[in-house]
């Protein structure tokens, strides 16, 4: 197996993902700055469709137990492509889950009932978090998981798809605080860690060549 510098190689061919992710993180983080926390999640909920409201409610499961899903079928496909989406989920859970528990912070819901504010419009069917682990936003890391390993996985002649890739994700992210689950400084933390979590499973997935086949196929590739 040829040993490769997949963490330079990770750096230089999803430039462009980062780029996007960033650009959003400081335009909205100036944006959160300038309102608090309380205002912007109102003025983030400020409108709700029928439409937007059917679509985010079932969109947001990009970051539940979908990616998972997908990681398990593309084993199937190739070994290590799955392993690599199925590590980038366990790479960011690892990240995120210890953070929200230590951290602490109230979720929407909760918050607001201690405030005696009303929460924004809510969407029919959705079961609201009340609890006090919302920071950073586990959903949002699993979303920009799942699709910047999408993104890492493009052919060279296509990585400007990383662009509309990266739109897909924040999309992602903003259905949490659509949804008054998260704040917007929840999935503020949240997508920089799951992008993170896609750059750490890269490096160890890529380090070596190894897994161009279907899982079935594993026993006879590793005696040959």
């Amino acid at each position: 197996m040829q040993m490769k510098n997949s963490w330079l190689t990770y750096w230089r061919d999803n430039g462009l993902f980062w780029s996007c992710m960033c650009m959003a993180i400081l335009l909205m983080g100036i944006f959160l700055y300038e309102h608090g926390q309380i205002d912007s999640h109102l003025a983030l909920n400020a409108y709700h469709h029928p439409v937007a409201d059917f679509f985010f409610k079932y969109y947001t499961y990009i970051g539940g137990g979908l990616p998972c899903y997908i990681g398990l079928a593309l084993l199937f496909y190739k070994l290590r492509t799955g392993v690599f989406v199925l590590g980038g989920q366990a790479v960011a859970a690892l990240l995120t889950q210890p953070l929200k528990h230590l951290i602490a912070r109230p979720r929407p819901l909760t918050l607001f009932r201690e405030l005696g504010l009303q929460l924004p419009d809510t969407v029919d069917g959705v079961h609201l978090w009340d609890a006090y682990n919302s920071f950073p936003s586990g959903h949002t890391s699993a979303i920009f998981a799942f699709i910047g390993c999408l993104a890492a996985l493009l052919p060279p002649r296509y990585r400007k798809w990383q662009l509309p890739l990266c739109l897909l994700a924040l999309l992602g992210a903003y259905s949490r605080i659509y949804l008054s689950q998260h704040f917007l400084e929840d999935t503020l933390a949240g997508a920089p860690i799951g992008a993170l979590a896609t750059a750490l499973a890269y490096t160890i997935c890529y380090q070596r060549d190894w897994g161009e086949y279907p899982v079935y196929q594993f026993k006879r590739n590793k005696a040959s």
